[in-house]
């Protein structure tokens, strides 16, 4: 089955005549920079070998499956971490289909003069059936093997009859009569011709069976192939009764439901025709001592297992995943397990136990009985609360263990509102372990931040690495035209809870000092001044205005210069990245001069509405009080930010002053552009749940420029209102 996901295109109309520049993007992505995956180890490569980090209650399955091995005290050798790596490719890909294009190559390179056959595939099309709904998708036929096979006989045959006999011409041209059954309806290789040789007659008799299996004749291949294996003198004997068991499978599938692509809900298969197919396959591991068909075999009674028994299966795969031994067919029984919990298949397994929602009480318990690691971790995880007995457990795990992070970073949170102290100096000391892992030292700088005694700690713990730039200002970030994006952020940049301190918990003389603190790197205490600066603005405080407008860029200064009413409303017009707030990630602040097309300009009401909510696939703490924090200082910040809220959106702001000051100003020479620009805001700027307050300022501006100013250029390009 393929699968592909179709989306739109938005096309944008952006104004040109100002000086600015507008970044076209592919889609609007407003998905927050990560820097501590949810789902996925960032690290995978190590996360295989043990290297387990701090583990996150929401990774996906096959990430369970390889934590709950280490911690177990087993491992995965280098084969089985192939395996695991090959599992985790997007669910939704295909497997590269290479082999028809390996054919092609080797029957070329054969140097027999054969018409090749058109269009030659591998997938072949089926329909959907639900009610009144008809549904065409496409599945694999012939996989690669198929054809490799097919190519390892040919270079056999070359050498058996010659590079120019008529016999390899023949087979051939036969089994391109094979393969032309595998995308679309195709031909039946012909008997061999009378006095062939018998090589060629016996390949000829399974070319005919095959060309049945891919053809969707099932009864017709399961009796061919079933002759094949009376033969005991043809090549292909031995996988006789294999594929004829293989031909009842499919035909039991084909009698059933398919799977829905579209819900993952499982293909149904006559039940009776699987059984019959199963006890034919027992016979074949029992009849056979060739290794290659009895792995065949195995696998192919495991397909059936999953749908006969289900539940069974889920706990031989369960004890199989989780268990100390090595395990040659990892990767498959991971697809499989998958499958069968994806399915809501359960069981009294301990992995599957582990892996299932169980709340504190649950592991708390289960860990108390047993003892054992994985329990512990997921008793540690799902803890609110210091146990002592917990806690010490955690402390007792030893360095070397692939638990030990996990184990570390969950003492020291649930240390944190108790004794902090003593939970920064665990986190400290952890913190090596983590070295060269990015995402646990991000959610262990996170834990300590939250500990942090002055801001200069706070500002340390700040800055953390991003692991995938996925935000809109991570896009627009260096663009210097619509054509040239190619530049890329600094890594280094807060997360949320840093951007929560500082927009709800700390006045402006601490982001002054911020600003100016060596602690944070060039780029963000650029942030600051410029997400500093517009607070300062919005809250009319004229002294700390004066202050960043001194560490403001060039540009900004020298329109604003000390100014926090017109000339600094004009300043952010033109400066459409500016707000009075830092954000999660590459700061929108950061692309100032850049006007988003998807309406990320300016800002909207200051509220916590962007603030991160509960989320139980992550371990990251929720934002707590900043510790070191005087009380006049919570006070002050208290106030600036309730003041703040009640602000408008930064176009109606913005609007508002310009428009207020060219009235009680007719004369100011920048009064024209300042209202032009206005409006613009109030088109490209955040959309309000209300317009009405936008439509009025959008409209005053408008009437304003063309009364005063109805000569201008601003006025001849500003012909509409918003």
């Amino acid at each position: 089955m393929t699968m592909s996901r179709r989306t739109g295109l938005l096309l944008v109309l952006c104004f040109v005549a100002f000086p600015l520049l507008v970044v076209s993007a592919c889609g609007p992505n407003f998905e927050p920079d990560v820097f501590v995956p949810k789902y996925q180890p960032h690290a995978p490569e190590r996360f295989a070998r043990g290297e387990l980090g701090v583990l996150q209650p929401g990774y996906w399955i096959a990430e369970k499956v390889v934590a709950f091995r280490y911690l177990n005290g087993g491992r995965l050798d280098e084969e089985e971490q192939r395996q695991w790596k090959n599992v985790e490719a997007p669910l939704f890909s295909t497997p590269e289909l290479t082999g028809v294009d390996r054919w092609k190559a080797a029957r070329a390179a054969s140097g027999v003069d054969v018409l090749p056959w058109k269009d030659l595939g591998q997938e072949i099309s089926a329909q959907f059936v639900q009610g009144n709904l008809k549904q065409e998708y496409r599945h694999l036929n012939c996989p690669n093997a198929a054809f490799d096979k097919a190519v390892a006989t040919l270079a056999e045959r070359r050498i058996a009859w010659g590079e120019k006999s008529d016999a390899l011409k023949d087979w051939i041209a036969a089994q391109d009569a094979v393969f032309s059954n595998c995308s679309s309806k195709g031909a039946m290789p012909p008997d061999a011709a009378a006095g062939a040789p018998l090589l060629l007659q016996q390949d000829r008799t399974y070319q005919r069976a095959a060309a049945m299996f891919y053809a969707g004749d099932y009864v017709g291949a399961e009796a061919a192939f079933a002759a094949i294996a009376k033969d005991t003198t043809s090549p292909w004997s031995n996988w006789g009764e294999y594929l004829a068991a293989r031909a009842m499978v499919r035909r039991a599938a084909m009698t059933g439901a398919f799977n829905d692509p579209y819900n993952g809900k499982a293909a149904t298969f006559d039940v009776a025709v699987l059984q019959a197919a199963r006890e034919r396959l027992i016979a074949v591991l029992h009849g056979t001592k060739e290794e290659a068909v009895r792995h065949a075999a195995q696998a192919e009674i495991n397909f059936i297992q999953i749908r006969l028994a289900p539940e069974e299966r889920v706990r031989e795969l369960a004890l199989t995943l989780g268990g100390r031994e090595r395990d040659a067919e990892f990767g498959q029984h991971l697809i499989d397990f998958r499958f069968l919990l994806d399915q809501g298949k359960t069981g009294d397994a301990p992995l599957v136990q582990w892996m299932g929602k169980k709340g504190y009480a649950e592991a708390i318990a289960h860990w108390k009985s047993h003892r054992d690691l994985p329990w512990l971790i997921l008793a540690l995880q799902t803890a609110d609360s210091a146990d002592p007995e917990l806690l010490a457990a955690a402390a007792s795990v030893p360095e070397r263990s692939p638990g030990y992070v996990t184990a570390q970073y969950h003492r020291a949170r649930l240390m944190t509102l108790k004794d902090p102290t003593g939970a920064r100096e665990v986190v400290t000391h952890v913190l090596p372990a983590a070295k060269g892992d990015a995402a646990s030292t991000n959610a262990l700088l996170a834990l300590r931040m939250q500990t942090a005694r002055t801001l200069e700690e706070i500002l340390q713990d700040a800055p953390r690495e991003v692991l995938n730039f996925t935000s809109e200002s991570a896009m627009n970030a260096g663009c210097v035209g619509s054509k040239n994006c190619s530049a890329k952020s600094p890594v280094s940049q807060i997360d949320q809870d840093a951007a929560e301190i500082f927009d709800e918990q700390m006045p402006l003389s601490l982001w002054l000092e911020a600003a100016v603190s060596q602690a944070l790197p060039e780029h963000l205490r650029r942030d600051v001044v410029l997400a500093g600066w517009m607070r300062a603005v919005l809250l009319q405080d004229a002294d700390a205005a004066k202050r960043f407008s001194a560490l403001l860029p060039p540009e900004i200064r020298a329109i604003a210069g000390n100014d926090v009413t017109f000339h600094a409303a004009l300043a952010s017009l033109r400066s459409p990245g500016l707000r009075p707030y830092l954000e999660q990630g590459v700061q929108r602040v950061a692309t100032y001069n850049v006007m988003d097309e998807f309406r990320d300009n300016w800002w909207c009401t200051v509220s916590t509405d962007r603030t991160q909510g509960e989320d139980a696939s992550t371990i990251l703490p929720r934002t707590g009080k900043a510790l070191f924090l005087t009380e006049t200082q919570r006070a002050q910040a208290k106030k600036e930010f309730e003041a703040l809220q009640q602000k408008s959106n930064g176009a109606i702001w913005n609007a508002t002053v310009v428009s207020d000051w060219v009235t009680a100003h007719p004369e100011e020479k920048d009064g024209a552009e300042a209202l032009a620009l206005a409006v613009r805001a109030t088109h490209f700027g955040c959309f309000p749940k209300d317009e009405a307050p936008k439509k009025a300022a959008s409209k005053r501006a408008f009437t304003l420029l063309h009364a005063q100013y109805p000569n201008s250029k601003w006025a001849t390009e500003t012909k509409y209102y918003y």
